[in-house]
């Protein structure tokens, strides 16, 4: 049995003024992982070695700490 662990995301955005001509401009962030948590070791790979490093990709983060930023444009 795999010991549980939480993962926390943090996300929001900021919208500007609408221009004129009925433009809409939005700045968003998002950080998943913010805690920079590290999967629990499975002992299994897997079916076939399919697993990363012991963890299963399916049902657990093996990235890490992401950040995503952009800017949405409705005209």
């Amino acid at each position: 049995m795999l010991p549980s662990y939480d993962v926390v995301t943090l996300s929001g955005t900021y919208p500007f003024n609408q221009n004129s001509d009925g433009a809409k401009v939005q700045l968003f962030a998002a950080i998943n992982n913010l805690f920079d948590e590290t999967p629990p070791i499975a002992a299994d790979t897997g079916f076939g070695g399919s697993a990363n490093g012991g963890t299963n990709a399916v049902f657990f983060d093996t990235l890490g700490r992401t950040l995503r930023l952009g800017v949405r444009l409705n005209f």
